[in-house]
């Protein structure tokens, strides 16, 4: 099964219940969203990277993105197209996602590349800062998209992921990430920034993989009392710190 069928499988067994759950302890930010919600920003985003960024199937864009409910969208929405998603931000790719925070660092090299901006604020708002002359508001782009995707069939070996120059296919993920611990339907508490192959696998792939749900709580630096308090609140009985 390759992970957009184990997306898949989740929003047709469990459209409801919550799948992810995001803390940002700075701001008080709490959202929680179901895979019915996860679906459609999926979705959006998906027809945003093809009708809009006109993105091929078989291309690679570079996230530049911490851990955060959106860059899980990116990861699921870029496979959902039959893109490969590079983590490294010293790559060289047309188009480039990336935060408010780190935009005027990543000019695009040429006219030609898209430069795709999100604020990473509450609820998805718009960027509240100057953005590079050229660059697209993720937020305000979005909203025009429809909210159903028909995207190519997809096998299991195609490249998913690179991650500081190593290579993995949806077979590799997935099969890395099924053979853990972690009980079926399994609430874990991730507490981590950093986007790695290791911190998707540990978070997104695993929870798909197990059909559980998953809290993420930022930034990294919070105590061990803070941790065991939230992941009691959210029912969480695995708390794994990135």
């Amino acid at each position: 099964m390759n992970l957009v069928d184990l997306f898949a499988q989740r929003l047709k067994t469990d459209p409801s219940g919550p799948l992810i759950t995001y803390y940002d302890t700075d701001t008080g930010e709490r959202i929680e969203l179901s895979a019915t919600s996860l679906a459609n920003w999926i979705n959006k985003t998906a027809n945003f990277l093809t009708d809009e960024l006109m993105v091929d199937e078989g291309a690679t864009i570079q996230l530049n993105l911490p851990l955060h409910w959106q860059s899980l969208v990116w990861l699921q929405a870029a496979w959902a197209c039959g893109l490969a998603v590079d983590l490294d931000s010293h790559s060289e790719h047309s188009v480039v996602i990336t935060s408010q925070a780190q935009a005027q660092a990543q000019v695009p090299s040429s006219p030609a590349d898209d430069l795709v901006v999100l604020s990473l604020r509450p609820l998805g708002l718009p960027c509240d800062v100057e953005l590079p002359v050229g660059a697209l508001d993720f937020a305000t782009s979005v909203r025009t998209h429809g909210d159903y995707f028909a995207g190519p069939s997809l096998g299991t070996d195609r490249l998913a992921l690179v991650d500081d120059q190593e290579h993995f296919t949806d077979s590799d993920l997935v099969t890395a990430w099924t053979d853990n611990t972690r009980g079926d339907h399994e609430r874990v508490l991730f507490c981590g920034t950093d986007l790695t192959a290791t911190s998707i696998g540990q978070t997104w792939v695993a929870t798909l993989i197990n059909q559980g749900s998953l809290v993420v709580v930022c930034p990294s630096e919070q105590s061990h009392e803070r941790l065991t308090d939230l992941a009691s609140q959210e029912g969480a009985r695995t708390i794994i710190r990135g």
